[in-house]
């Protein structure tokens, strides 16, 4: 697996500057965490508005003690949210208006595949939700695991 600019997302202060983070896939979960491993804790200071973590239904799972402990030393600060409908559209509604916040939304990029339009789809769904996207975090694998 090869990691592309996720590093500079992750590294503090970075996370402070986003509300949210949603997950429409659970390789980026499991990216995010890989990638985690690397910068020292937390990514999220402890101090600050409450913080989003969206993620669709059993990739729910991936959000265990270690997720939190790389995350923030402040569990209450941290949201979870799961939509009712497990699809990006539901995260997005799950969501609910930004109001102009931002959201760091990782999306993988699997080489020698094509992108499903649900991905452009969903990042759109964001923007109009009024969710300022701070960009697509590019991860490149080497297929599936």
């Amino acid at each position: 697996m090869r990691l592309l600019h996720i590093n500079s997302y992750l590294s503090p202060p970075s996370l402070d500057l986003v509300s949210a983070i949603a997950f429409p896939f659970r390789t980026a979960i499991t990216v995010f965490l890989a990638t985690a491993d690397d910068i020292p804790p937390p990514l999220l200071s402890a101090e600050g508005d409450l913080f989003t973590v969206a993620a669709l239904g059993k990739d729910s799972e991936l959000f265990d003690d270690n997720f939190f402990c790389k995350l923030c030393q402040d569990r209450p600060r941290v949201r979870i949210l799961i939509p009712s409908i497990a699809t990006p559209t539901g995260l997005v509604q799950s969501l609910g208006d930004g109001g102009g916040q931002r959201v760091l939304c990782p999306v993988p990029v699997v080489l020698g595949l094509t992108e499903p339009p649900v991905v452009p789809d969903c990042l759109g769904e964001l923007g109009a939700s009024n969710w300022f996207l701070v960009q697509w975090v590019d991860v490149e694998e080497d297929g599936f695991n």
